[in-house]
């Protein structure tokens, strides 16, 4: 994120609803920390949009910023950390659920 590689950002909706997360809203500025009381950045969110986790196009792969930066290389490891999600808190994970993917940039440093 510091490095202006990462600029996206996708949420599982089932797992939100679960674990209580608020939704993003555009416009909204979030701190980030390092462990839990150092700030090291601020980011704004630009855009919010909603669809199947099976939908998630190849751009908002590349701005997440992770792995090789690909749309497969993105399908493999999330659904591999929603798997091992919805084992811990109690769902069965499917491509057709529903994602959030946030769009930010970074306002501080």
């Amino acid at each position: 994120m510091l490095e202006g590689k990462k600029r996206a950002a996708t949420s599982l909706v089932k797992e939100g609803e679960l674990e209580g997360w608020p939704l993003p809203e555009v416009g909204q500025y979030i701190i980030i920390l390092v462990g839990r009381d150092k700030p090291v950045a601020v980011i704004k969110t630009m855009s919010v949009r909603r669809c199947r986790f099976s939908e998630v196009d190849e751009e908002h792969a590349y701005w997440e910023g992770e792995d090789e930066r690909t749309l497969d290389s993105y399908l493999r490891e999330h659904m591999k950390y929603y798997t091992k999600r919805g084992d811990v808190i109690g769902f069965k994970f499917t491509p057709k659920m529903e994602v959030i993917l946030e769009r930010f940039e970074l306002v501080y440093p």
